[in-house]
């Protein structure tokens, strides 16, 4: 997932808007993005009175930063 074209089209959503997110074919999703996806789900989607669907993501994504494994937390707070 690219972050600037994910930011782009999420800030393109009008207001009073139904989304859904579907994650189920991303094998791993960077801590920025899911920030990202969690900041609009969370604030600007409940100021602009945007629906949002949250759909296939994983409790946790692993990936490897040279030789360490990391894991990143997915938590979604979002009201569906």
């Amino acid at each position: 997932m690219n972050k600037a074209a994910i930011k782009k089209t999420l800030k393109n959503i009008q207001p009073n808007s139904k989304v859904t997110i579907n994650a189920k074919r991303a094998l791993y999703i960077a801590s920025d993005v899911l920030e990202l996806l969690e900041d609009f789900t969370n604030v600007y989607a409940q100021e602009n009175n945007i629906q949002v669907k949250l759909r296939g993501f994983k409790y946790d994504y692993e990936h490897q930063e040279g030789r360490e494994h990391t894991h990143i937390r997915v938590e979604h707070r979002s009201r569906i």
